[in-house]
């Protein structure tokens, strides 16, 4: 028979098993390898189930509405992390971002809108949230995801059965994203711009959509961050507007100085000399 575990021992094995979880995952989507063992698929959103044990944490509001406008101009860049058996494993936000992109019918999404409420203690106001709900770019998304079927990372687990596992994923989901280059933020910025994202400081007015905000969400890097990127991309011109007077004249002034000041057996005095009278003429004509 054998000796039964300790408190301490299955704590400490817990925590093995999540840490070596985390680490094997973030090494493998740090390498480009957007995997855990698992593999990508597509499911619907259907398909797609809760998470057992319910959500590590809460619904933000604006979250899901900033996501919701990146992936209808975009497109789900970052799969949804789901176990074995279609259960949620991360990415909730994502998540609720294209459930809410999959209701064509106006009055769906208030409804669908109104569960997630009744869930979250952060609000925004009614109206801001219908303003928001009703310019969704739902055509969007679902001429690229026909039947609702949106990209998954399926992980070869079951989350109701091994939860350190399942846990240790979604933490390291959750803190990581694609480590996307300068020139790949400057091209999703492009793109994103032609999509009505606005480039602006400060924050956006309802109704406009924010670039920066909509970058960070997809980079994981900070809004300042993301600033500071597209600021060093931004090629800056200065434009020369050419004054032949300005510049005759500064040219002349400076000859001056030097006649006033050469000996008088110097050899270019003559030549100079003749010069300045020379353009004395010019500016009197050129006026």
């Amino acid at each position: 028979m054998s000796k039964k575990k300790s408190l301490e021992d299955r704590f400490m094995e817990a925590s093995v098993s999540a840490v070596e979880a985390g680490e094997t995952l973030s090494q493998q989507r740090n390498s480009g390898g957007y995997s855990l063992v698992g593999r990508d698929s597509r499911r619907s959103l259907r398909e797609i189930k809760p998470r057992p044990g319910g959500n590590t944490r809460e619904l933000d509001p604006k979250h899901i509405f900033e996501l919701a406008d990146s992936i209808a101009a975009l497109g789900l860049l970052q799969p949804i992390a789901i176990d074995k058996e279609n259960f949620l494993v991360a990415g909730e936000h994502r998540l609720e971002a294209c459930r809410l992109l999959s209701l064509e019918d106006t009055g769906a999404r208030k409804e669908h809108w109104k569960q997630l409420e009744s869930q979250m203690s952060k609000k925004i106001r009614e109206s801001e949230a219908l303003e928001l709900l009703g310019r969704l770019d739902v055509g969007g998304f679902n001429s690229r995801y026909k039947d609702a079927a949106i990209p998954v990372l399926v992980l070869p687990f079951k989350a109701s059965e091994d939860t350190d596992q399942a846990l240790a994923a979604e933490a390291a989901e959750n803190e990581k994203r694609r480590n996307y280059t300068k020139d790949e933020i400057k091209t999703l910025a492009v793109s994103l711009k032609k999509r009505g994202f606005i480039d602006g400081k400060g924050r956006p007015k309802i109704g406009e959509k924010s670039l920066h905000n909509a970058l960070a969400l997809l980079s994981g890097k900070s809004v300042r961050q993301i600033r500071r990127d597209l600021e060093r991309e931004k090629i800056r011109t200065h434009v020369l507007i050419f004054d032949e007077r300005k510049a005759v004249a500064k040219i002349q002034r400076e000859i001056e100085n030097f006649l006033r000041s050469a000996p008088e057996d110097n050899k270019l005095r003559g030549m100079m000399t003749q010069f300045v009278e020379e353009v004395g003429e010019y500016l009197k004509t050129s006026k």
